[in-house]
């Protein structure tokens, strides 16, 4: 028989041949198709994640500015007579005290400082300084000095955002703060009298980098200056001469502009690696495979006989074909499924979507909304949209909240974690047949989700709208609903037009409500200053008052609290902690938690107040103390002091003059008076203006009463003491 071993030698190394020139070519061309769309995919993704981190930053920047203008309209509202501070120490520490509860009470404020114009001082929440010693000593600004401040507020006519700068503290430690300066106008002559400045830790606006080659981000105010950005300059120079993957998105809130820049070496460079390593392993695999063949066919000269075999064995049955097209179908499986790991990319951006229509589709026509959405593969089947906002009870597990809410929902739609992330977001889409139910509806759901979870929950509802681009505006009725729990608690539905009618002005008898507890925490009167935060909270909770004039109301009930300590030096007794506990319950709960621990409040201080005996003042204190809190006021009158005190006119009037010798009206006139000279001699300001300052209607009142007082006009007064 004749001897073939020659031939099936040269057969075998012919087919290995064979087998690693055909395979490695499409090896290596399969590795650099793979890189290509490998470094255009993570481009995508690259870009898509700085948009998102951009617009969770710009959402954290907006909240700090709208936190900073509610803070300064706070700040207007709260003072008053912002003038001759520096002869007037009870007011100057009525400034401070106002900055100390408006820095405890927000985290977002490093310090407070206010400048009225014209004073040498500038007064924040630590006391008062010279304009030299606060810029000298107290803050020490890199870019910013004493005589940059006075030139900036000599032009001051709009809110101003000063970037990020290191900041020297008293002490010798130093953080990068950003400023926000607002100025504040006289009501009568609209002219800047007053400058407030909150300083800002520059981390409460933007992240720290996470790893040793991070994405730059920058925050540019309107005018294309840097406001504060996370990078060191060094590291931004060297990164100058690189290309850059560049995400950019504008505030429609503040203006500012949102800018993300990732140097592409640095994805090059990970691509690369990548591709090399796949490169190396597929080498790798195919030498293994080679030994392995090739030990093979040596002992069986079947190069074919084991791929139908490990094919059935991967991924489908192999019966019925040969082993070439098992080995196709299965490579085409596989590049099924490398396309369905692509498609994954788009499914993880959903969520980016979801937001942008939450809260920008107002800002894009319908086609541009549709377009966008079908990119994503996101649609709804109705014509009705309403965005509801839930926030469960604090420490709820929100994987398994919104999994409730999803089984439970009434109507289609999608789930979105709210910022901050332990509220929920629900765009729901409905035929507009289904509207005249939808309260019902959204009430059974809140009844099936409180039994469910066991916890009190709120769910703010927006309006019902028949377009798709006004999402985010029911979004923004829904979160504007959640506010009010403020006022109409917890653990309800608050639909958006039960609470688009509120608003209107604060009522007197709150503010007259504020002065009798004031009056009664002064004497020690526990049970009478509980009634009246009873009467308080009835008031709140019945009157037409926004959130903000609720919140602000409340602020003054804890002022009465701190102010009173102060007056009877016993704030170093008083627990502090208790007064920032009932601050943030201002900020997170509702009116009824608050007022309860309102009580507390008042019930320990009166005990102080008996313990030290500080709480006997005489009736003719608490005369004198209403008058002096009042008589700026031009509607002033004897009939609201004796309702303050709940005395008649008569008897007030009677006992005031057989204690002091003067008539009410004497008193008054004489502390108007007192004003009027400190204000004039300043010539500063015009006669109307004082005439308002010291409590009077017009200005011919004001002249006639201080001729009869002095015996001569305010104007001859001034030119004959003008102060120095």
């Amino acid at each position: 028989m004749p001897n073939f071993s020659f031939l099936k030698t040269s057969i075998i190394y012919k087919y290995i041949f064979s087998y690693v020139f055909v395979l490695i070519i499409p090896v290596v061309a399969f590795t650099m198709f793979t890189h290509i769309r490998l470094v255009d995919a993570a481009k995508e993704e690259s870009i898509r994640n700085n948009t998102n981190m951009l617009y969770i930053v710009m959402h954290t920047a907006d909240t700090v500015a709208a936190n900073m203008d509610n803070l300064q309209l706070q700040f207007f509202f709260s003072h008053t007579r912002p003038f001759a501070l520096a002869e007037n120490a009870p007011a100057a520490m009525d400034i401070i005290q106002l900055l100390r509860v408006i820095v405890s009470s927000n985290e977002l404020v490093f310090d407070a400082a206010v400048h009225f114009v014209g004073d040498d001082f500038i007064y924040t929440s630590a006391g008062s300084f010279t304009t030299q010693s606060f810029f000298e000593h107290r803050y020490n600004f890199s870019l910013w000095n004493e005589e940059q401040f006075i030139h900036d507020i000599s032009s001051l006519n709009r809110p101003l955002v000063r970037a990020s700068e290191e900041v020297s503290l008293y002490g010798g430690t130093s953080t990068n703060l950003v400023s926000f300066i607002f100025p504040l106008r006289m009501m009568r002559t609209n002219a800047v009298d007053t400058v407030l400045i909150f300083m800002v830790d520059e981390r409460f606006l933007l992240p720290q980098p996470m790893d040793d080659q991070p994405t730059a981000i920058f925050i540019l105010n309107a005018q294309g200056d840097v406001i504060v950005s996370n990078m060191e300059a060094s590291y931004v120079q060297s990164m100058l001469g690189d290309d850059f993957l560049t995400a950019t998105i504008v505030s429609s809130n503040t203006g500012w502009e949102y800018v993300a820049l990732s140097p592409q070496r640095n994805l090059i460079a990970l691509t690369n690696i990548i591709r090399n390593d796949m490169l190396i392993v597929l080498l790798v695999i195919m030498s293994v495979a080679s030994v392995v063949i090739f030990i093979s066919i040596r002992s069986n000269f079947s190069p074919f006989a084991k791929l139908r075999d490990y094919a059935a064995d991967f991924h489908f049955p192999t019966e019925g074909i040969n082993e070439i097209d098992a080995v196709r179908e299965t490579i085409q499986y596989l590049s099924r499924k490398n396309t369905d790991l692509i498609n994954f990319t788009y499914t993880v951006s959903e969520e980016y979507v979801l937001r942008r229509l939450l809260y920008e589709s107002t800002y894009y026509s319908k086609p541009e909304v549709e377009r966008f959405m079908a990119e994503f593969d996101i649609t709804f089947a109705y014509s009705s949209f309403a965005v509801i906002h839930l926030s469960p009870a604090k420490g709820s597990n929100m994987h398994l909240f919104a999994q409730s809410v999803k089984s439970l929902l009434p109507f289609s739609g999608y789930l979105i974690e709210g910022q901050p992330v332990d509220t929920l977001f629900v765009i729901l889409n409905f035929d507009s047949n289904m509207a005249a139910d939808f309260a019902e509806q959204i009430h059974r759901l809140h009844v099936e989700l409180h039994e469910q979870t066991g916890s009190p929950l709120l769910i703010g509802v927006g309006n019902i709208y028949s377009s798709i681009t006004d999402i985010s505006k029911s979004c923004t009725e829904a979160c504007f609903a959640s506010y009010y729990r403020f006022i109409m608690g917890d653990n309800r539905v608050i639909f958006a037009d039960e609470v688009v009618v509120r608003g209107g002005g604060v009522y007197p008898q709150l503010f007259s409500n504020l002065e009798k507890l004031r009056l009664l925490v002064h004497r020690g009167d526990a049970e009478g200053a509980k009634r009246i935060l009873t009467a308080f909270l009835d008031s709140i909770k019945s009157s037409n008052i926004s959130v903000l004039e609720a919140r602000r109301l409340c602020n003054d009930m804890l002022n009465v609290f701190v102010k009173t300590a102060i007056s009877l030096k016993i704030d170093d007794k008083i627990d502090k902690s208790a007064i920032m506990s009932a601050v943030g319950l201002i900020e997170h709960s509702t009116v009824d938690e608050l007022i309860a621990e309102a009580c507390n409040i008042c019930y320990n201080i009166c005990e102080l107040v008996k313990y030290e005996e500080l709480g006997k003042t005489s009736q003719i204190d608490n005369i004198k103390a209403y008058i002096q809190a009042n008589y700026t006021d031009v509607n002033y009158s004897v009939q609201a002091l004796a309702d303050a005190l709940d005395l008649s006119v008569p008897n007030i009037s009677q006992y005031f003059k057989k204690k002091t010798s003067q008539t009410l009206m004497e008193y008054v006139t004489q502390l108007r008076m007192e004003d009027a000279k400190i204000l004039l001699a300043k010539q500063k300001y015009k006669l109307e203006d004082i005439a308002g300052m010291v409590g009077y209607m017009n200005v011919s009142s004001f002249i006639r009463r201080f001729k009869q007082y002095y015996g001569t006009t305010p104007g001859q007064y001034a030119k004959d003491n003008i102060s120095e």
